[in-house]
Parts: C-alpha cells; sequence; structure tokens
C-alpha cells in the first residue's frame, strides 16, 4: 500500500501523538509522582531531624533544671517527708478551719527512682471547708495528691461530712540524689 505524502504526514503525527501519550503515561508521570513523594519524605526527614536536634539541645538545660527541681522540691530522707506532710497538713487543716480527727501513715511504695509515702487523713466539716481544705492541698507546690476520697454525713439533712482522704508525697532516696547529681553534671 502506497501512502500519499500528506497520508505520511498524518500517520508520522499519529504516531508521535501516541509515543508522546505512551512516555507520559509510563516515563514521565510515574517518576514525577516518585519526585514528588521522594520529597514530602526528604521534608518530613528534615523536620524530625530538626526536632532531634532540639531534643539534644534541650537536654541539657532540663537535665539541669531536673537537678535543681529534684534537689529543691524532693525531700532525701522519709523522715523529711512525713514532717513536711504533717505540718503542711495541719496548717491546711488550720487555714480550711476543719478538725482532723486522725492522720496516720500508711504505707510506703517504692517506685524506680523515687518513694511514695502514702498518709490516710481523717476530718469532718462543712462541705465548704472540706472543699477549702482539698484545694488548698491540691494548690500546693509540696509534691503531694489526693490518690483516694471518700465522704459520709454524719447526721442527715445537715451539712456536716466527715472525709477521708488517702494522700501520697514523694522522696527521694540518697543514692537515686547521687545519681541525679551525676546526670546533671
Amino acid at each position: 500500500m502506497i501512502l500519499s505524502k500528506r497520508e505520511k504526514y498524518i500517520a508520522l503525527t499519529a504516531l508521535a501523538a501516541i509515543l508522546l501519550v505512551s512516555a507520559d503515561r509510563l516515563i514521565l508521570t510515574p517518576w514525577l509522582e516518585h519526585r514528588r513523594l521522594a520529597q514530602q519524605e526528604q521534608e518530613a526527614m528534615l523536620d524530625l531531624l530538626e526536632r532531634g536536634r532540639l531534643l539534644i539541645s534541650r537536654r541539657r538545660q532540663f537535665s539541669e533544671n531536673w537537678g535543681e527541681v529534684l534537689g529543691s522540691s524532693l525531700p532525701e530522707r522519709q523522715g523529711q517527708a512525713e514532717s513536711q506532710i504533717l505540718h503542711a497538713l495541719r496548717n491546711w487543716a488550720q487555714e480550711a478551719t476543719m478538725p482532723l480527727t486522725s492522720i496516720r501513715p500508711e504505707r510506703l511504695v517504692e517506685h524506680e527512682d523515687m518513694r511514695e509515702l502514702v498518709f490516710l487523713v481523717v476530718g469532718g466539716g462543712s462541705m465548704e471547708k472540706i472543699a477549702k481544705f482539698i484545694w488548698l492541698l491540691e494548690s500546693s507546690n509540696l509534691p503531694v495528691r489526693v490518690t483516694e476520697m471518700q465522704m459520709t454525713a454524719r447526721t442527715d439533712g445537715h451539712d456536716d461530712l466527715t472525709v477521708q482522704l488517702k494522700i501520697s508525697t514523694l522522696f527521694m532516696a540518697g543514692t537515686v540524689r547521687n545519681k541525679q547529681d551525676a546526670i546533671a553534671r
């Protein structure tokens, strides 16, 4: 079959168009998509690297601050922790005008780097007095928290309640303090 000059140009143009579309679908589009994904991954890795560098630079600062916090706020011995909490409980009860009927150390829980001392505190009064006492306890700078609370009415129909709280405080062992001092340096 003999093609005229015009038919040859049309055939070549059609073949070129088919080649261009095929090259676009099989080579150019997948390559551009792969390049876009690689750029996104590179940006994510650079962001992760920057966050890692920031974390490393802040580690020294936080280590120093953590050593200061441990040194200034947590007592080293159990006796110091007990005394600190007992005095604070009495002060909070006096400020809230809530009489405490019992304060009793209950147990010692050992954690990896600290120890937790648990107290059972029993007191009574109106809802307002109990709320003020708990607010003073919770807003304190001391490492103390309420772990359990039970409230009952002494007499029905009156604002006369009894509250039983389990509170805990933290203190450091001497060997842990030495480790923290070494880390801060």
